[in-house]
């Protein structure tokens, strides 16, 4: 039986290329610039005047630019072997015009050695070593001159560029890994806000819908007692006592599963009944105290907003609030409340006596602490809750704005 055989597709010779360069560890910039220092070097010892053993130049030229291939695996040895190739190279050369394009490669591989080599005993070393090179090619060559500063100074150029590079690079290294673990840090603590503000929604929540069940079910009983017992509708009412009370157990039951702490039972407080839009004036009257100056314009039939509705209306003008007295104590605000077939409009208004206030860091740090961004999430989680939306930002004239929408029953 024929076997299937699958065509062979042929690399690209670029591709392959590339591929056996990265194979060998090799960038293939730093490969392509040791190809061109080679040339260049090389057309240098076969079209110039330069005089002496050709067989020790070529291997010079080789070693002075090849080796610039592995500058970034292996820089210490790259550079050490570059300023050897131009030992080598001085020291076949006789005549007076000794090589000269080597010093460009050079320059580069005590760069790399001084901007690759990690640890500060292996730069010493890389220091030391490509230094002493240099020096020996430069003496070696024809007619050197001992006083000549030349070789340091491109020495001390190529190398302090080097060290400094990496120095740089380091820092911005750190300020990275520092900006990317304050980022999560940033988004760790917005989670927990976010489920903190939800935990809290949810006892609301609770108490509400607790009220009202208890209140179907308190009826029930008194409606099947008042019929008697026996009978179609009797049995009806029963049921719905029952299926009332099954319903309080597991709201108790899903509450219970948020933890300690988020419970009402040891809380004083959580034992007051929830605040409502009516309740915003008391709120008011006792922020005067702490340096709030407002007013409260509250328009609508606002018993037709559901009981959830107005403890979250409750609660975004009670941040807002709190965050003008923390920041700006002394600003005027307004709050306006508008009701309108059961949705509710919501403004509160500063007029930015404070920079805090007027850049909405207030409204953003929620009064935890500068960039904590708890307050605005709170606030947008419990309108989100009810299936509205909130701003916070510059309002049109000046000033700062907290608005919200809260559509009414579908």
């Amino acid at each position: 039986m024929a076997s299937a055989t699958r065509p062979i597709r042929p690399r690209q010779p670029v591709a392959t290329v590339v591929g056996m360069v990265r194979l060998g560890g090799v960038a293939p910039t730093d490969a392509a610039l040791a190809a061109a220092a080679l040339l260049l070097v090389q057309a240098e010892i076969w079209t110039t005047d330069v005089q002496g053993s050709f067989p020790a130049l070529v291997v010079g030229g080789l070693l002075v630019s090849v080796p610039l291939a592995w500058r970034q695996v292996a820089p210490l040895a790259s550079g050490g072997l570059v300023c050897a190739g131009w030992f080598v190279m001085t020291s076949a050369a006789t005549g007076d015009f000794p090589p000269q394009v080597p010093v460009l490669p050079v320059t580069v591989a005590v760069y790399s050695a001084a901007a690759w080599t990690r640890g500060t005993s292996r730069a010493a070393l890389a220091g030391a070593v490509t230094l002493g090179l240099m020096v020996a090619a430069y003496l070696a060559a024809p007619e050197a001159d001992v006083d000549d500063f030349f070789p340091y100074a491109v020495w001390a150029g190529a190398f302090g560029t080097g060290r400094l590079v990496q120095r740089r690079s380091a820092e911005a290294t750190r300020a990275a890994t520092r900006a990317a673990a304050s980022e999560l840090a940033r988004e760790v603590a917005e989670q927990e806000a976010t489920e903190r503000e939800r935990a809290r929604i949810a006892r609301d929540l609770h108490d509400v819908v607790g009220h009202s069940v208890s209140l179907m079910v308190v009826q029930a009983g008194a409606e099947r007692l008042r019929l008697g017992s026996g009978g179609p509708t009797a049995e009806a009412l029963l049921r719905i006592e029952d299926a009332g009370r099954e319903a309080l157990r597991d709201l108790r039951a899903m509450l219970g599963v948020m933890g300690p702490g988020d419970g009402r039972t040891d809380d004083p407080a959580g034992l007051a009944p929830l605040p409502v839009i009516d309740d915003l004036d008391a709120l008011v009257e006792r922020l005067r105290g702490a340096g709030l100056t407002a007013t409260v314009r509250m328009e609508g039939a606002r018993d037709e907003v559901a009981g959830g509705v107005q403890v979250a209306v409750y609660r975004v003008v009670q941040e807002a609030l709190t965050n003008v007295v923390r920041h700006a104590p002394g600003a005027a605000v307004t709050v306006a409340v508008e009701v309108s077939n059961g949705q509710v409009d919501l403004r509160v208004d500063n007029d930015c006596a404070s920079p805090a206030v007027r850049e909405g860091r207030a409204v953003r740090n929620g009064g935890g602490g500068e960039g904590s961004g708890r307050g605005l999430i709170g606030m947008r989680e419990r309108v989100a809750a009810h299936g509205g939306t909130l701003t916070a930002g510059p309002r049109p004239g000046g000033g700062f704005r907290v608005a919200a929408t809260i559509p009414g029953p579908s």
